[in-house]
């Protein structure tokens, strides 16, 4: 993972600024159009530079390439992990903090285009017990003259700027119980219409009387709890909403987690019909998938169902929170973060990275083919198509089939992930004195050396396989060729792995301990894998292989050495393992709970600074790959023994070259956390 500097962004937001905005001026056209997908800063546990959080996180998000910025703005602006540290002198008001605060001045005079702001007001009182005329004279008073003022002040820089709050459901349920509608009193839901409608009617209004053009303001309502209002609890989307006149509704939507639609088709159900906005008015405010419970590449993998089933329902925004963790749970970052707190960019920032790039790029070439702007869907559309075409660029490929997205733990760079606790105890139970063994070449004892696989078409019929191991292994059937090649061949006393890649329909099936038995197989155990997605085995269930993993994608194949490139980790084993596992493994295969031995899933990779030159060209893109990728432990066999599929254009000599590279070169990764009982 590439990590943040305080360098690092300034250089790079000056490089941004100078091909942006200038100052007083428009936006260029190409960085107005909304391309959706965002990010927020709030309450940052951690900071990299002397500037202040709002700044630096601003900068962070714009050099992601970002033109989207949500964060808070309102008497709390400073303080412990607030915007700012210090207050200023004679702040009263949000239009006095946006136009007095020096900090605040910048963040919105920076080229995005934009705004998602939660905006809460100094003057008023709260509307928990009915919002008195008084209290929504002075809320009307301060959002007209903050959005009077952001039409006069960005008056024709292609701005857009949405006036909002945090989750509405929290503020409307007393004490923060999901199950207590008694918490929900008849004046909180009055007066809390009546608060959205004062604040909906003031930026009306502020619209009606300030002249403008090239911007515009627009409020907009948070719901939280969909699921339970789905079930006809009390809740904002269904006894607030029917009721107000807001331009959007923002839906923080941790409780629907991937599954998105029906919650975003009910809101929409509750929501009035607004004149003079087109399209979609329901967007995803939050969403995320914290680091003390999934893995970078899990936190990636969701994000990206979320994202895609928002761009196809037609959301115009979808914010995940965060850029930087705010939350600290027992010392510990929760871990909502695209940079964590090392400065270390997750999977799901090059996500957004890289969607960037690539919409910018179809927006241009769409306004230059079609001479206009393409449409809302038009652009969700395109910008599935770009989430699924990144999900694959780079990952390693055979028969022209991505093996795995990009994202998945085989096909990710662990290079700078950091050493594990244990690194030192494991390698020394493997063998430290021990070396690598390459368990791949030509041919060994009159079979082809290795693992074979064998690429059959999507008509490739299908025969029924009976499995020693049924309740851990996958019906099938599956699709055998008559000459499958088994490993260490027909004769084989050993694991007789028998391995499937359906090029048609990108699906791995793979046996274990396989025998040809009437019109079908009988063999050991069985899986299928789906190579479109990362989905794992169920927890406690194994594969062809003892950890539960996929064989196919951790084989050195001698198409990629000649290529000059492996883009995955590479399988190996080891004698005695513990009784544990690491995901993405998914099962053990020890009685021992020796928790010095390793753990099945255990990534170790080639110490960095192992000198690999005085290797043939073939043998150092292996050793390459070992440092940036790594190695799995997958089963339990000889120590180093590192998997490859047979070919007779491998240079055994040369392979056994990798004797050479002793246990000691080697350190285990962090990856994730150990299961085990």
């Amino acid at each position: 993972m590439r990590h943040l500097t305080a360098g690092t962004l300034l250089l790079s937001f000056t490089a941004l600024c100078a091909i942006g905005q200038e100052e007083g001026g428009a936006l260029p056209a190409i960085d107005t159009f909304n391309t959706v997908l965002g990010t927020q800063t709030f309450g940052a546990a951690y900071q990299f530079t002397d500037e202040s959080r709002i700044v630096e996180t601003a900068l962070a998000t714009l050099d992601m390439g970002s033109n989207i910025l949500k964060f808070s703005m309102g008497k709390k602006y400073h303080g412990g992990t607030s915007n700012v540290a210090e207050p200023v002198d004679g702040i009263d008001s949000l239009t006095k903090l946006a136009r007095d605060e020096p900090s605040h001045v910048r963040v919105l005079d920076m080229p995005f285009a934009h705004y998602l702001i939660w905006a809460y007001p100094f003057s008023p009182g709260w509307w928990s017990e009915g919002f008195s005329e008084e209290d929504q004279q002075k809320e009307y008073d301060e959002i007209h003259e903050f959005a009077s003022y952001l039409l006069t002040t960005y008056d024709g820089t292609g701005k857009r700027f949405y006036l909002g709050q945090w989750e509405g459901d929290w503020h409307l349920r007393a004490g923060y119980n999901a199950k207590d509608d008694s918490a929900v009193k008849p004046e909180a839901v009055a007066g809390m219409a009546d608060w959205l409608n004062t604040r909906q009617r003031a930026i009306d209004d502020a619209k009606r009387d300030t002249p403008h053009a090239g911007v515009d303001v627009f409020g907009y309502v948070e719901v939280n709890l969909v699921k339970i209002a789905m079930e006809g609890h009390p809740s904002v989307t269904n006894d607030v909403l029917p009721n107000t006149n807001v331009d959007y509704v923002s839906y923080s939507s941790y409780d629907s987690g991937v599954d998105l639609k029906p919650a975003l088709d009910y809101i929409e159900s509750k929501l009035p019909a607004k004149e003079g906005i087109r399209g979609k008015r329901v967007f995803i405010g939050e969403y995320g998938f914290p680091a003390e419970r999934h893995t970078p590449h899990e936190q990636d993998a969701k994000s990206r169902k979320v994202m895609r089933a928002a761009l196809e329902w037609g959301c115009p925004f979808i914010l995940y929170w965060e850029l930087y963790n705010n939350e600290v749970k027992d010392g510990r970052q929760r871990g909502f973060w695209m940079i964590d707190h090392k400065g270390a960019k997750q999977p799901i920032y090059g996500t957004h990275q890289r969607f960037y790039e690539s919409a910018r790029e179809w927006v241009g070439g769409f306004r230059a083919r079609e001479a206009r702007e393409p449409t809302d869907r038009e652009f969700c559309d395109a910008a599935v198509e770009i989430l699924d075409a990144d999900q694959f660029a780079g990952s390693p490929t055979i028969a022209g089939v991505p093996i795995f997205p990009n994202d998945n733990p085989w096909n990710v760079d662990i290079s700078e992930l950091p050493v594990h606790a244990n690194s030192e105890t494991y390698v020394a139970s493997i063998g430290a004195d021990g070396h690598l063994h390459p368990d791949f070449g030509t041919v060994w004892q009159g079979a082809p050396n290795g693992i074979p696989f064998v690429v059959v078409p999507g008509t490739q019929p299908r025969v029924p396989v009976s499995f020693s191991y049924p309740d851990e292994s996958d019906p099938g059937p599956y699709p055998v060729p008559p000459d499958a090649p088994i490993e260490g061949g027909a004769a084989s006393e050993g694991d007789r792995h028998v391995l499937m890649l359906d090029e048609d329909n990108a699906v791995l099936y793979e046996l274990f301990h396989s025998f040809p038995e009437g019109d079908g197989w009988k063999a050991g155990s069985g899986a299928i894998f789906d190579l479109t997605s990362n989905d794992l085995r169920p927890a406690g269930w194994t594969s062809a292989d003892a950890a539960g993993l996929p064989i196919v994608p951790g084989l050195a194949r001698y198409e990629e050495v000649e290529a000059g490139e492996i883009r995955h980790a590479l399988r190996f084993t080891c004698r005695r393992t513990q009784r544990g596992y690491i995901p993405p493994a998914t099962h053990w295969a020890s009685r021992s709970d020796d928790r010095d031995l390793p753990p099945m899933g255990l990534r170790l990779r080639l110490r960095a600074d192992y000198d690999i030159s005085g290797f043939s060209e073939p043998v150092q893109v292996i050793l390459t790959a070992l440092k940036r990728y790594g190695m799995i432990v997958a089963d339990n066999g000889g120590d180093w023994f590192i998997s490859g599929a047979p070919d007779p254009r491998w240079d055994d000599e040369d392979l056994q070259t990798l004797k050479r590279v002793p246990g000691s070169a080697f350190e285990a990764v962090e990856t994730g956390p150990l299961v085990a009982e």
